[in-house]
C-alpha cells in the first residue's frame, strides 16, 4: 500500500479572504504532495509566495512558504493508493512541472464556479480542480462534481483520508519566549521585581513556573510522544479505577490527534532550522511592542525619571505572572498587580488614568472590537438565513 498527501492551507491575503468567505472555512488552498513532509508538493497558486498576482502551476517549496507565511496553518491528510496509482500521479506532476510556464491559474473559472457552471480551458486550473482531475484520472474521486467545480471545501470534507498533521508554530514560540524572558528577569532583575511587586512576587514565581512547565510538556510532546501517550493511558486507567467515568478510547483518539500535530512541528524544526531564529526574533519584537504601550502612556503624561527598559521589564513581568493563571479572575488580578507594580512609576494622580489607557487599549478595546465583529457575523448569518427562507417560500 502506498500513500499520497493533500495539504490544506490557511493562506493569508485579500484574495484568500474572499475565497474563505465564500467557502465558509479557513482552508482555502490545496496542495498535492508525494510525501508527508511536503518536500515534493505541487499546486496551482502563486509562482512566488511574496507576489499574489502572478499564479500558475508550481512546485511548492516549504522553506519559501514558511518564510512568507510563518503563521499559516496547515492540515496534511494521508490517502491510501496503490503503487501504480502513485507512480502515475508522480509522472503527471513531473510532466506538468516541465510545462509549468504554459499552465496558468484559471481566474476566469472562479466566476463560472460562483454560478455552478462547468468551466475548462486547456492548461488552466484552480488548485482544487487540478487536484481533482489528477486524482480522478487514477480512480480517486474527491467529489461527484465535475473536476472544475471541486473546491477546497470538498477536499476538506473528503472522508477517505486521515489527518496526520494540523497546526502552526507561533503558539509554541510565544510560550518559549515567555519562559525565557521570565527567567532572565528573575535572574538579572530580581531586586527590581521584589521592590515593585511586593506581596505579588509570589504570583510572579507561580506564573513563571507554569510557563516553564508548559514549555517542558510541549517539548516532551514533540520529542517523546510515545512516552506521553503511555503516561496518559496509565492516568486514564487509574482514574477509571477511582470510579471516574472516562471514555478511554475517545480520549486517546483526541490525544493521538494532538500528538500527530506536534509531530509535524518537529519535522518543521528539522527542515527549517534557519527559520526558527527569524520566528523567535519576530515574536520577541511583537511582544515587546505590546509592552511598549505602557512606556508611551508614561511619556504622554509628561513624566520622566524611570528608564524605558524598567517599564518594559515590569510590564513583561506582569504578563508572565498572570497569563498562565488558571483562574476566571485573571484580568482582575492583572489590574490589581498593575496598580501595585507601577505605583512608584506613576505618581498617585496618574496611576488610575494610566492603567485605564493601557488596559483599555491593550485589552478591552480588542475585546470590544472582537465582540462587535462576532455580532456582525452572527446577524449576517441570521439575515442570510431569513433571506433563504423567504426565497424558498
Amino acid at each position: 500500500m502506498a500513500h499520497i498527501y493533500i495539504a490544506l492551507v490557511d493562506t493569508p491575503g485579500f484574495f484568500a479572504s474572499l475565497i474563505r468567505q465564500y467557502l465558509g472555512q479557513k482552508y482555502v488552498h490545496v496542495v498535492l504532495s508525494l510525501d508527508e513532509q511536503l518536500s515534493e508538493a505541487y499546486s496551482f497558486g502563486r509562482r512566488n509566495p511574496y507576489i499574489p498576482l502572478i499564479a500558475g502551476f508550481e512546485r511548492e517549496w516549504s522553506r519559501q512558504i514558511a518564510g512568507a507565511f510563518p503563521t499559516a496553518e496547515y492540515r496534511i491528510c494521508e490517502l491510501d493508493c496503490t503503487g501504480e496509482q502513485k507512480e502515475a500521479i508522480r509522472e503527471r506532476l513531473h510532466k506538468d512541472y516541465k510545462n509549468r510556464f504554459h499552465m496558468h491559474y484559471a481566474a476566469a473559472g472562479l466566476l463560472a464556479l460562483l454560478c455552478h457552471r462547468k468551466f475548462y480551458l486547456k492548461n488552466q486550473y484552480t488548485c482544487s480542480s487540478y487536484l481533482a482531475e489528477v486524482l480522478g484520472e487514477q480512480g480517486i474521486f474527491i467529489s461527484e462534481k465535475h473536476f472544475s467545480l471541486v473546491t477546497p471545501k470538498d477536499v476538506c470534507e473528503y472522508k477517505n483520508c486521515r489527518v496526520v498533521f494540523e497546526g502552526r508554530l507561533s503558539d509554541l514560540i510565544v510560550r518559549e519566549e515567555q519562559a525565557v524572558v521570565g527567567m532572565m528577569i528573575l535572574l538579572f532583575w530580581q531586586k527590581l521585581l521584589k521592590e515593585h511587586f511586593g506581596g505579588y512576587f509570589f504570583w510572579y514565581i507561580v506564573g513563571l513556573s507554569l510557563n516553564v512547565l508548559l514549555v517542558i510538556l510541549l517539548l516532551f510532546v514533540m520529542l517523546k510522544p510515545v512516552l506521553i501517550r503511555h503516561l496518559a493511558e496509565k492516568i486514564i486507567v487509574m482514574a477509571q479505577k477511582c470510579g471516574m467515568k472516562i471514555p478511554k478510547e475517545k480520549w486517546l483518539e483526541k490525544l493521538d490527534g494532538f500528538l500527530d500535530g506536534y509531530r509535524g512541528t518537529v519535522l518543521f524544526f528539522r527542515e527549517h532550522k534557519e527559520k526558527i531564529l527569524i520566528l523567535i526574533v519576530m515574536t520577541f519584537v511583537q511582544r515587546s511592542s505590546a509592552f511598549l504601550l505602557t512606556f508611551l502612556v508614561y511619556l504622554g503624561f509628561g513624566l520622566s525619571g524611570t528608564a524605558m527598559y524598567q517599564i518594559l521589564l515590569l510590564q513583561a513581568a506582569i504578563y508572565v505572572a498572570v497569563d498562565m493563571l488558571p483562574v476566571p479572575g485573571a484580568q482582575g488580578i492583572t489590574e490589581a498587580m498593575y496598580g501595585k507594580v507601577f505605583l512608584p512609576v506613576f505618581s498617585g494622580q496618574y496611576l488610575v488614568p494610566a492603567m485605564c489607557v493601557t488596559r483599555g487599549v491593550g485589552f478591552y478595546l480588542m475585546l470590544v472590537i472582537g465582540a462587535l465583529w462576532v455580532l456582525k457575523i452572527h446577524y449576517k448569518k441570521i439575515g442570510s438565513g431569513r433571506k433563504k427562507a423567504c426565497t424558498n417560500a
